[in-house]
């Protein structure tokens, strides 16, 4: 135990200080200052970071925050990004300066602890940014979120430049070079250049590529080379294709009769990678730019420890989020991503409670509480794996293709079908849920379908509850349990917590729950 987990315990904490840390932009001359405030007065440490600084004793709430993992009746995949606020006093105009500045996507940290602290001993409850501050009469709330608004930016960055070569034509200026992940088949790559054969199918180094088709019908491979300039001075011949593995590139021989594909394993500076959390977190990390130290290293070990089945993922020409590939790739496997409390990019899997809880709650401690909609179950899902990323139109696969290849071409996706009619003996409005996953093995799909298959089943009961209990020891993906009077709960039912809503004004917290 520590001096802070002693604390956090604690049901009679004395003399609580909250201390807020906000930056913002002076609009005159775009400095950068660092506003410090807390709820009682504080001053830190000559050997504390920042030293010897005060916190005015501002805060009115020093955090209201909303977290959920749990996104239109789904469980995996998109989260909704954390938001609230923090309200500080100034009926004086004392912080009317405020005005003078843009608090638009500054860094925001709330510590925790006890007065008499050096700043070091505080718990950080919240790490994350402003979106902007909003004035009344008596005061100014400054409306924060965490940092998972930093991946809506495009997937890819890089563009064609319409320069000819390697950058395209006219056609292809500004639109977006192709992104390749793991494990992808029936790709188009990028016919960049028809006059000299090029295409690219990545922006960067990938690990093989397994076939190249003309129309179904595969060509020979050549040999590779080390940059595009010795690519481009070879000669595939007729029928055939040779690669520049280093920068995403191929040629071939002769010119296509009809679509070209490719199967590839796909990015692999600084090591070939095709988990979902292995993928993420290379995305988090150089797509977006996160630092590494906001990336919470063990929960991306323990999603791999639970799931590292090879994916793909494909993008060319058009713009995606990183949000929304990431979002894909989650939704493969049945995870969730976000931030936690103090500004850690996090990834986990929902799962049905396991039957051990960090916690029993009772009529003692739930303050109040609703029973939620009831999520239908589901007697059958049919699992897609395995992606055609260009699904071919029957006469663009080439009499010479095999059986095999024309029925891949044609078909998106393959399926793992899980079905259960006797659940429609008790659930007659029971239904079929069709979902694509980004997995490539047929094995993997089985498996993880019939995991989804196993949760959506069953009936999933929800509550929205209330609880007393002490601030910023529950988490989402907890499992507790309900020890309750009514619907079934009086001998306790573990359920896992999906959202959560804390306020530092209070001892209470709000959560949903389902199990």
């Amino acid at each position: 135990m520590t001096l802070y987990s002693d604390f956090l315990a604690n049901p009679y904490k004395t003399d609580v200080e909250y201390l807020v840390e906000v930056s913002a932009i002076k609009l005159s001359d775009g400095s950068t200052a660092t506003f410090y405030f807390s709820n009682d007065g504080y001053c830190s440490m000559p050997g504390d970071s920042p030293a010897n600084t005060y916190y005015l004793p501002r805060l009115q709430n020093a955090l209201n925050f909303t977290r959920s993992i749990f996104n239109q009746g789904k469980l995996g995949g998109e989260t909704f990004p954390g938001y609230g606020t923090i309200q500080l006093v100034n009926p004086d105009g004392v912080l009317d300066y405020f005005n003078d500045y843009s608090f638009d996507s500054q860094p925001i940290i709330v510590r925790y602890g006890q007065s008499g602290w050096a700043l070091s001993e505080f718990g950080v409850i919240f790490s994350g940014t402003a979106q902007g501050i909003e004035f009344n009469n008596g005061g100014i709330v400054i409306r924060i979120r965490d940092n998972q608004y930093l991946f809506q930016k495009p997937l890819q960055s890089l563009n064609f430049a319409g320069s000819g070569g390697w950058e395209g034509g006219v056609s292809y200026a500004g639109k977006k070079k192709p992104v390749c992940y793991g494990e992808c088949y029936g790709v188009e790559p990028v016919f960049i250049d028809p006059a000299n054969l090029r295409f690219q199918f990545h922006d960067a180094a990938v690990n093989q590529v397994i076939a190249v088709y003309d129309g179904g019908v595969p060509l020979a491979f050549t040999a590779d080379f080390a940059n595009s300039t010795l690519l481009d001075a070879s000669s595939p011949g007729a029928g055939r294709y040779s690669t520049c593995l280093a920068e995403g590139k191929f040629k071939t021989g002769s010119t296509p009769v009809s679509v070209v594909t490719m199967d590839v394993k796909g990015h692999a500076t600084g090591g070939y990678i095709s988990s979902v959390a292995d993928i993420i977190k290379h995305i988090a990390l150089n797509r977006v730019a996160i630092s590494g130290g906001s990336v919470n290293t063990a929960s991306f070990t323990a999603l791999n420890a639970l799931n590292s089945a090879a994916v793909g993922y494909y993008r060319a020409l058009d713009t995606i989020t990183a949000h929304d590939c990431i979002g894909d790739l989650a939704d493969s496997i049945g995870a969730y991503w976000g931030y936690n409390r103090v500004g850690q990019l996090i990834v986990g899997r929902f799962t049905l409670p396991t039957g051990s809880s960090v916690q029993t709650y009772t009529s003692v401690d739930v303050i109040s509480y609703e029973k939620l909609p009831t999520i239908t179950p589901i007697y059958e899902l049919l699992f897609g794996y395995k992606r055609c990323w260009k699904r071919h139109d029957t006469n663009q696969v080439l009499g010479a293709a095999t059986a095999a290849i024309r029925d891949f071409l044609t078909n998106e996706f393959r399926f793992s079908t899980n079905t259960d009619t006797s659940i429609q003996t008790k659930w007659p409005s029971a239904l079929s849920l069709n979902k694509n996953s980004l997995l490539v093995d047929s094995s993997a799909a089985a498996t993880e379908s019939a995991r989804e298959f196993a949760i959506f089943k069953s009936k999933i009961d929800g509550y929205k509850l209330v609880l007393r209990t002490n601030p910023f020891q529950r988490d989402i993906g907890d499992e507790i349990k309900l020890q309750l009077s009514r619907y079934g709960l009086s001998s306790g039912k573990n359920f896992v917590i999906v959202s959560m809503t804390e306020d530092a004004g209070s001892s209470f917290i709000e959560v949903e729950a389902y199990g």
